[in-house]
């Protein structure tokens, strides 16, 4: 018994060939996550490099408050997050690659951050453009979005500075990684709609 359904090998190539190049040319929406936590980090470690530089005591007590920008930044996150959870109909690979690599480098340093507390030194602080650079860096060569992976280069010779720098440097590199690293290519990722 014949069907009229013959299995046809050019057009199943074709069909899988256009999936993969329509899921290639999706927009990811990690722009917006890149730029929103690179100004959350950079006005974190921003606000603690003014609070050591100018040292007073209306900018100590704007470096102890300087943590409020993380629940901030996790509240936006979570609406963007909502918001693109009731468009989206499926997650891309390259969504996963950033989320999974973003939430690796949190979770090293948020680790390491523990230990420096522990051993009452600025480890974390000075490793931080190292740590962000490379993930940036590794992010940006998986999904072919080059600048990320210069500009995450350009981060992790930032750290080379931190490493010999007193604690306001360390800082003041930190909110520049985070500049350097997240804003810039999150806006250059915008604009290449990625």
């Amino acid at each position: 018994m014949k069907t009229n359904n013959e299995f046809n090998i050019g057009q199943s190539i074709h069909t899988i060939e256009a999936a993969l190049q329509q899921t290639r040319s999706q927009k990811t929406g990690a722009s917006f996550y890149y730029i929103l936590w690179g100004m959350v980090l950079a006005i974190y470690f921003g606000l603690h490099f003014l609070s050591l530089h100018f040292f007073s005591e209306w900018s100590r007590g704007v470096g102890n408050f300087s943590w409020i920008v993380f629940p901030v930044g996790g509240i936006l996150s979570g609406i963007k997050k909502r918001r693109d959870d009731e468009k989206e109909t499926a997650v891309g690979a390259l969504e996963k690659i950033y989320f999974w690599s973003f939430v690796g480098f949190a979770s090293v340093y948020g680790i390491v951050t523990v230990v420096s507390i522990w051993m009452s030194n600025s480890l974390s602080l000075a490793l931080f453009p190292l740590f962000l650079g490379s993930t940036v860096f590794m992010v940006g060569g998986i999904s072919k979005h080059y600048p990320s992976v210069i500009l995450g280069g350009l981060s992790m010779l930032l750290a080379i500075l931190t490493l010999t720098s007193d604690l306001e440097s360390q800082y003041g590199f930190a909110a520049m990684s985070s500049v350097v690293s997240a804003i810039i290519p999150g806006l250059l990722m915008r604009k290449a709609d990625v």
